[in-house]
């Protein structure tokens, strides 16, 4: 096997960090930053998750009793009585899903503009460059 003059991708990363200088620093710091935010991220995911899952298992409980419940009923009233609260409290597990996936997403949206440097988030769009007037000849 042949030796060549090419440099290896760890060869280049090194001299690059080497001539970095004053500049390693800041890379360290974002490298700290960004790991830090990530893991933040994975903790509202993972939280998200873990209070979807109580509240299936809860609703599968639920549906269980409901279901025992109205076949002891003593009657279609209260079968449907029962069934109507079972109703409900599903109901209000959709909304707490959709209320706890709102809150994290905008927590989650929140951790990356914090870690995302203020002047990149005060960008304006750059005016249009202005148009000359063209004049006219007099006729």
């Amino acid at each position: 096997m042949t030796e060549t003059s090419a440099l290896r991708p760890w060869e280049l990363f090194a001299n690059s960090m080497a001539d970095c200088g004053a500049l390693r620093a800041t890379l360290r710091a974002k490298a700290d930053d960004m790991g830090r935010v990530q893991a933040a991220l994975i903790d509202q995911a993972a939280s998200l998750s873990q209070a979807w899952f109580a509240r299936r298992r809860e609703g599968a409980a639920a549906t269980q009793a409901a279901a025992l419940a109205m076949c002891d009923a003593a009657d279609m009233m209260e079968a449907g009585r029962i069934y109507q609260q079972w109703l409900s409290a599903s109901l209000e597990r959709l909304v707490a899903d959709g209320v706890d996936t709102q809150t994290r997403i905008a927590g989650m949206a929140q951790l990356i503009l914090d870690a995302t440097p203020a002047a990149a988030q005060e960008v304006e769009p750059a005016a249009p460059a202005p148009v000359e007037a063209q004049g006219r000849r007099a006729a």
